[in-house]
């Protein structure tokens, strides 16, 4: 009889496959205790039954659409938009996950990106793409669009670093207060694209990218003995000008990590907890069992009807 045997290897299958996403998920579940700190963190819904946002405050040509972002600016021209947080963070151990969307119609010329502020006071609107040019804090932006002759293969993402005392120049892409950078493919691309930000107060602040659609991250810098004010609000802005895209912010989860090594831990291994993921993160474990369960049903019922058939067939001979 071959049922046994069948039956069997598909149940050792079973097993495995559920042992592996387990393991998998403990893994990740180990990699992931850092507490989501909800009250800057951004996720959908982003709007209560009321339909407000209680955590930041938008303006410019930011709209929201309720389970899916919240987008700077549409595919038009001279579009400026803002969002920033009602309250002040203090800033020491943290990291920021952001999960964001910058699509368009243009192939050869786009532009111009969005930035990511954290800074001291809530910026007005300028030509930083989208807020003023003088701040203090830091900005990390996500510039699409190359001014002062600059020969970038791809956007530019980078670190500006100012005490409120230094103007950013458009006309170079604020070349003169750049902290650091590198230059990655970031618009028009299928899958989620994302951002990861870690900064430990006295220690050093990193950002990695993650583009290729992927749990994978890439190293876009890592500075040593940065310093934020002491308090910060944390914000987006978008601009586009002579040329367009969409800008959308879809994530921004904030983590507390105080209570990691910070010393030693790899900036590779930030991720939320399971207890703070949006629900469609958070079920997907089950959902794949339970995929594997049905399978394995499946496939032994059809394999019993086929042993029962044969052996009734075989009897009337």
């Amino acid at each position: 009889m071959r049922l046994p045997s069948i039956s069997l290897l598909l149940l050792a299958v079973f097993c495995w496959s559920i042992s592996s996403t387990l393991s998998n998920s403990g893994e990740q579940d180990a990699e992931s205790q850092n507490p989501l700190v909800k009250e800057f963190s951004i996720y959908a819904p982003y709007l209560d039954s009321y339909l407000h946002s209680n955590k930041y405050d938008v303006g410019g040509t930011t709209v929201i659409n309720v389970d899916k972002y919240y987008r700077l600016t549409p595919d038009y021209q001279s579009r400026k938009g803002w969002i920033w947080s009602k309250n002040k963070f203090s800033p020491k151990f943290f990291s920021v996950d952001i999960t964001y969307h910058i699509h368009g119609k243009g192939t050869t010329v786009y532009g111009d990106g969005f930035a990511f502020w954290m800074t001291s006071e809530k910026l007005g609107v300028g030509n930083a793409l989208g807020a003023s040019e003088k701040w203090n804090g830091l900005g990390i932006l996500f510039d699409t669009y190359q001014n002062g002759g600059f020969t970038y293969a791809d956007s530019r993402i980078q670190a500006l670093i100012n005490d409120g005392t230094k103007t950013y120049n458009k006309d170079n892409d604020g070349k003169e207060i750049e902290l650091a950078g590198c230059n990655h493919k970031i618009r028009n691309i299928d899958w989620e694209t994302k951002a990861r930000f870690k900064y430990v107060e006295n220690q050093f602040m990193s950002l990695e990218l993650n583009v290729n659609g992927l749990n994978e991250y890439v190293e876009c810098f890592r500075v040593p003995s940065p310093k934020l004010p002491k308090e910060i609000y944390f914000g987006f802005t978008g601009e586009t000008g002579g040329v367009s895209d969409a800008h959308d912010i879809i994530e921004f989860l904030v983590h507390d990590i105080s209570g990691t090594n910070t010393k030693t831990e790899s900036p590779k291994k930030m991720a939320s907890s399971d207890e703070d993921l949006p629900f469609m993160e958070q079920t997907s474990t089950i959902g794949f069992i339970m995929i594997m369960a049905m399978a394995f049903v499946v496939t032994v019922a059809y394999f019993g009807f086929k042993y029962v058939t044969r052996t009734e067939r075989n009897k009337r001979f």
